[in-house]
């Protein structure tokens, strides 16, 4: 040991053996790091097909209540209901 405390590699085996725990160090960090970024990935792809998911199911519900509702009966609500939506924004125009 030195004057203050650390202690110096002397030997060629010495210097050889802590690079090889710095490769391994910086090997398992690289391994950890891959297995983070694909879980990353992962999640943002989720979150836009729950986003998308969240989407349709608005539009369907919108399409519903437009289905199940009896003002088509009325002549005066046609040029209401044909400007409404027409579907999502994802995806083809539905009817």
């Amino acid at each position: 040991m030195d004057t203050v405390g650390v202690k110096v590699l002397e030997t060629a085996e010495d210097i050889q053996e802590r690079r090889q725990q710095v490769l391994d160090r910086y090997r398992r960090f690289k391994e950890l790091s891959m297995v983070r970024r694909q879980k990353l990935e992962d999640s943002y792809r989720f979150q836009f097909f729950r986003r998308d998911a969240d989407e349709l199911e608005k539009w369907i519900q919108e399409k519903l209540q437009i289905a199940s509702d009896e003002n088509y009966k009325d002549p005066s609500n046609l040029q209401v209901l044909s400007t409404g939506r027409t579907g999502p924004a994802w995806g083809p125009s539905r009817c």
